[in-house]
């Protein structure tokens, strides 16, 4: 169960296939350690890494960007999540 939700970032990537730019929003969720996650038919599996695994796994420079700017902005205790920030990344 995800109990804090927060877009991150926007990112732009053309598919040549298409000749169209596509958007990857990208998003960062705190969810209930206890709880298993639920997948759908779009996934296979799932799994929990730490952040230098994670780093590891992305293909793209912009991935882990993204990752970093989820560990920069939302490290802390839950009441200081992002900060002055908090409003415009938070998703209700």
């Amino acid at each position: 169960m995800v109990a804090q939700l927060y877009h991150l970032r926007v990112h732009p990537f053309f598919v040549q296939a298409t000749s169209t730019v596509q958007l990857a929003v990208v998003f960062a969720a705190f969810v209930v350690e206890t709880q298993e996650p639920l997948l759908s038919h779009e996934h296979d599996r799932a799994e929990w890494l730490t952040v230098s695994e994670a780093l590891q796994r992305f293909a793209w420079p912009s991935e882990r960007e993204s990752l970093s700017h989820a560990v920069t902005l939302l490290s802390g205790p839950p009441d200081a999540r992002a900060g002055a920030v908090e409003g415009v990344l938070r998703v209700p």
